[in-house]
């Protein structure tokens, strides 16, 4: 299980991501499964893609070209590292 102290912005969310071997498809569905906190799953694909998109950014990893989206083959390889 990641822990939801990983969404927020610091050195945490890459020193505690790297061992559990998370990629950004797991940090998008660990936002999909638990935001907002009292509906999770409450809102649309693209509302996760951006959530996710927005957390990556303010751990420092650039921007793409491309949106998210979920199950893309570049979310499942992309490993967050520290």
């Amino acid at each position: 299980m990641y822990r939801p102290f990983l969404l927020f912005p610091g050195s945490a969310f890459g020193t505690t991501a790297t061992p559990q071997g998370m990629t950004a498809q797991t940090l998008l569905e660990v936002v999909a499964n638990t935001m907002p906190q009292f509906d999770p799953g409450s809102l649309k694909p693209e509302g996760y893609n951006d959530v996710t998109a927005y957390i990556l950014r303010q751990n420092g990893y650039p921007a793409g070209v491309m949106a998210l989206a979920s199950g893309a083959t570049r979310l499942k390889v992309a490993k967050i590292a520290n």
